[in-house]
C-alpha cells in the first residue's frame, strides 16, 4: 500500500524541508481527510563515547526509579523510599512511520478490517505541521457534513452533529 502524490507513488520524501502533510483516503465510496507528520522526536540513552547520532537535536534528563533488574518503575506506589537515578538520552529526530500509515480514524480502521482497501493520496506536502492543520481544516469545513465524508468533526471543535443541524436550517 504506497502513497500518491501528483498522480504518482511516492515512496521517499521528496525534499527534508516538509514535515507533514494533509492526505485523503478513499475507502468504501467514502473518504477521510487529515494529516501525518514526517518525522518524530525519539529519546535514545545516550552514547558512551563522544560520537553523534543521526537526527540529534539535544540531550534530556530524567528521574529514573529503576528494580533490582534494570526495569523501569512506574508505579508511584513502588517508588516510595527508593532513590531515584538522572539518566541522560538523547534526542534525536527519525522519520515516522508515514509510509505505513492508514489512519487514526477508527470508521477507516474498521473498513480495513472488513477488507476494503483504502487509496492514500497526498493532497499537499508541508514544510509545518501548523501549515498542514491550516490546511486540513481548510478542507473539513468544506467537506464535514456531507453525506461520503467519514471525518466526524473539524479541528475538535466544530462537530457532525452540529454541523448537520447548522446546514439544514
Amino acid at each position: 500500500m504506497s502513497w500518491l502524490y501528483n498522480n504518482s507513488k511516492l515512496e521517499h520524501l521528496p525534499d527534508k524541508k516538509y514535515k507533514a502533510f494533509v492526505y485523503r483516503i478513499d475507502i468504501s465510496d467514502k473518504y477521510y481527510f487529515g494529516i501525518k507528520s514526517l518525522y518524530t522526536n525519539k529519546e535514545l540513552p545516550s552514547l558512551k563515547t563522544d560520537k553523534v547520532r543521526d537526527g540529534f537535536v539535544g540531550k534530556s534528563k530524567k528521574y529514573v526509579y529503576r528494580r533490582d533488574d534494570g526495569s523501569i518503575i512506574t508505579k508511584n506506589s513502588e517508588k516510595k523510599g527508593l532513590k531515584a537515578k538522572i539518566e541522560t538520552y538523547d534526542m534525536v529526530i527519525v522519520e515516522s512511520n508515514w509510509k505505513n500509515y492508514c489512519s487514526s480514524s477508527e470508521d477507516v480502521k474498521k473498513l480495513v478490517v472488513k477488507g476494503h482497501t483504502p487509496t492514500r493520496t497526498i493532497i499537499r506536502l508541508c514544510e509545518s505541521v501548523k501549515e498542514a492543520r491550516y490546511f486540513e481544516e481548510k478542507l473539513l469545513f468544506e467537506h464535514v457534513g456531507i453525506e461520503d465524508c467519514l471525518n466526524g468533526n473539524c479541528g475538535g471543535r466544530y462537530f457532525l452533529e452540529e454541523i448537520l443541524t447548522w446546514l439544514s436550517i
